[in-house]
């Protein structure tokens, strides 16, 4: 009885002995972040995790959120071997290796994913039409004669889909609660020197769903509200926090779907949390107004914040340019994008003061017009008394390979309004379709009594383009009272030397840039 009484007792010795054993081995939380070479998180990453002890060796097989992390917790030491992969990326690998003797806490991973080489880069946004805001989650299909790549846009409506092939594609956009929306984009086989091609989408609401409601609560940790605290959702539209803390912002999410809820007030550091659509946060009841609490912890997060106004004009005639996708880049590695309204507007808010300093440049880029980048100078940065920032980018129509270059360089002296004592002639468009317009504000005889420089005689219409050098057009007129039978006869326009624009159509006689 005796000996089996001290078995007993020696086996709950060991049981306490391993426990504690246990107990005091280190704890590590694995902190893995996943970008490319643009600094961009790299959402939906598959990261492949192996942990091995001298006891045992543990897989896990993890995704990269939105924000291109991933974690997980492990106990004791051993090695890490992390191996990242996603598509258009070469594969990444990376060995950890911890010490018993480490103490416990985060161990962080920054992993950069290359591109494969030759690949293009589609760059594809998605927003509602009206609103304008980014739609999270929208399917992308490229479709060609042999291949097909998919992909979906992260939560400032954008997706970069890599392509191998060179093909002309067609691309279908679709998203629960919007009709699809379908383009198509011609990618060359690697021969055109252009690495990323860039389409906006926007959807139109299938039915007229209001937007969901999200109420959010801000309070100290005291449960004091908090005034003012400016509350972001993305992908929806943001609100501000009154005197009793609250705030309702709105989503157009699903349920089952995620948005991404940041909260900013001046003293306090910042507050982010994902909501999952469709399940009240705050008491579990499904089919009622999302909630969500944040208590902000005080800080010197004091953020005084400014907008960045970029406007997008033709740079033929200065006209604004609408469904322009904008890209505004900071040095910081951050990025924001948005797409132009009818004024050819995008603005750019919650920038802070603490950007001063950083640099930023803008790329622009549409359909009918060539991409450009810009860099936005540094004073702009700095200017701390100006709360809105404006930022100008022309962009010129893009030639549809007809046009050498000798003629578009000559066209381009041409562009624009010209003025004489008789007639105004405006040429736009590119050399190799030249549109415009002209009028004859009195007769080419003489000076009419009734002249009026703001009534025509007669207009019409101009279209044709530059061949060799010189400016082929034809010259069209409806009939009008001044003008019985019409106009449609064929004329050109040259530079003279001295600057102006001569015409052989209308009246004669020089015409000055206006």
């Amino acid at each position: 009885m005796k000996k089996n009484y001290f078995l007993s007792l020696f086996g709950v010795l060991f049981l306490v002995f391993a426990a504690a054993t246990s107990y005091s081995q280190s704890k590590h939380r694995l902190v893995v972040k996943v970008s490319d070479e643009r600094k961009e998180p790299v959402e939906g990453a598959s990261v492949k995790i192996e942990f091995k002890t001298n006891a045992y060796t543990d897989w896990k097989n993890e995704t990269a959120d939105w924000e291109g992390f991933v974690y997980r917790n492990y106990v004791g030491a051993g090695t890490f071997i992390i191996m990242v992969s996603a598509p258009g990326f070469n594969t990444a690998t990376r060995t950890i290796v911890v010490d018993a003797k480490d103490p416990s806490g985060d161990i962080p991973v920054f992993l950069t994913l290359e591109r494969k080489k030759g690949l293009k880069l589609v760059v594809v946004n998605v927003f509602e039409k009206g609103s304008m805001m980014p739609l999270y989650n929208a399917q992308i299909s490229l479709r060609g004669s042999v291949h097909r790549y998919n992909g979906a846009t992260n939560n400032v409506g954008e997706a970069v889909i890599p392509v191998e092939h060179g093909d002309n594609y067609s691309v279908t956009v679709t998203h629960a609660g919007y009709e699809p929306a379908r383009g198509n984009i011609a990618i060359k086989q690697f021969n055109d020197g252009t690495t990323e091609h860039s389409l906006a989408f926007e959807l139109i609401p299938t039915n007229e769903e209001k937007p969901k409601p999200l109420n959010v609560y801000v309070m100290d940790k005291n449960r004091k509200p908090i005034q003012g605290a400016t509350v972001l959702v993305l992908p929806g539209r943001s609100a501000v926090s009154n005197e009793r803390g609250f705030a309702q912002a709105a989503h157009k999410q699903q349920p089952g779907e995620y948005i991404d809820v940041t909260v900013q007030a001046n003293g306090y550091k910042d507050g982010h949390k994902r909501v999952l659509v469709g399940t009240n946060q705050g008491t579990g009841i499904t089919r009622a107004a999302d909630a969500v609490t944040f208590v902000l912890e005080k800080g010197g997060n004091v953020r005084d914040v400014f907008t960045i106004v970029i406007e997008v004009l033709d740079d033929q005639n200065n006209q604004p340019v609408k469904g322009a996708s904008v890209k505004l880049e900071l040095s910081d590695g951050t990025s924001q994008a948005g797409s132009t309204d009818s004024k050819g507007l995008v603005k750019f808010t919650d920038m802070e003061y603490g950007y001063q300093g950083v640099s930023a440049k803008v790329k622009v880029s549409h359909k009918d017009y060539k991409e450009k980048w810009s860099d936005i100078a540094e004073e702009l940065m700095k200017a701390a008394d100006l709360d809105e920032r404006n930022f100008l980018v022309s962009l010129s129509k893009k030639d549809d390979g007809n046009c050498k270059s000798s003629d578009a360089e000559a066209f381009s002296k041409l562009v624009g309004s010209w003025k004489g004592y008789r007639m105004h002639v405006t040429l736009g468009g590119s050399c190799s379709n030249v549109t415009g317009t002209w009028k004859v504000t009195e007769w080419c005889e003489g000076v009419d009594e009734t002249y009026n420089s703001s009534v025509a005689r007669v207009q019409g219409t101009i279209t044709g383009k530059m061949e060799n050098g010189s400016l082929q057009l034809k010259i069209k007129a409806p009939p009008s009272p001044n003008n019985a039978k019409g106009t449609d006869v064929t004329g050109s326009c040259y530079l003279r030397s001295d600057g102006s624009l001569s015409c052989t159509f209308g009246c004669p006689g020089e015409l000055k840039r206006q």
